[in-house]
């Protein structure tokens, strides 16, 4: 039973499926399993589903059934989603700097949270210090946190199928993301190879040479 719960929890915490369909199963589980009072089932089942704290509630709940990888997932996973729902505000700073943190409590293990505690190294130095001595603005930083993030639930997603949850943590692909990417610029126009050379060097060779 655990078992066949803990992936329908799981389902539907990450909202691959809805409400309705968990309470479905929910009830189907009752029917086939003799309810205790005492039992993690009845409680699961007495959660309001309606209110905004179920899935916090649920997570509370179950979490006796996951690994340590898989419930620190499932909270990047959840954090991440806000983060890209979220219009900036104060919760979408906590959410950064809750992601951000881990990168520490967890002894710097998980290559995942290196980028959310660069752009929150960044957002403080801009409310301590000001904005001149940051290298991005606030709105680049806050353009930057929500693709990050995006780039985050898709490997959620890749990596859930095979419930690989120490390859998302630590996958060394989120090192290329560029934290501190600011707006492309416009290209320059064209330049002769000439103008590109090193002029000193370039002008020492000329006139050894004889041609300047």
């Amino acid at each position: 039973m655990n078992k066949e719960l803990k992936k329908k929890a799981y389902q539907f915490l990450t909202d691959v499926i809805d409400i309705e369909v968990f309470e479905k199963f929910l009830y189907q589980l009752i029917e086939k399993t003799e309810l205790d009072t005492k039992s993690l089932l009845f409680d699961i089942v007495n959660i309001n589903y309606k209110s905004e704290n179920s899935k916090k509630e649920l997570l509370n709940l179950i979490n006796v059934l996951y690994s340590k990888e898989e419930l620190l997932s499932l909270k990047v996973y959840e954090r991440c989603l806000k983060i890209t729902q979220n219009e900036v505000n104060e919760e979408f700073y906590s959410l950064i700097d809750f992601l951000s943190q881990q990168y520490i409590e967890n002894d710097y293990e998980y290559n995942i949270f290196y980028s959310f505690y660069r752009l929150n190294d960044e957002i403080n130095n801009i409310l301590e210090i000001g904005s001149n001595y940051s290298i991005m603005n606030e709105d680049q930083i806050n353009k930057n946190a929500k693709e990050y993030s995006e780039l985050v639930i898709d490997k959620f997603n890749f990596y859930g199928e095979n419930e690989d949850w120490i390859g998302f943590l630590t996958d060394i692909s989120y090192d290329n993301f560029n934290y501190a990417k600011t707006e492309r610029q416009k290209p320059n126009t064209y330049t002769s190879k000439k103008d590109n050379t090193d002029s000193s060097v370039y002008n020492i060779i000329l006139r050894f040479l004889g041609l300047k």
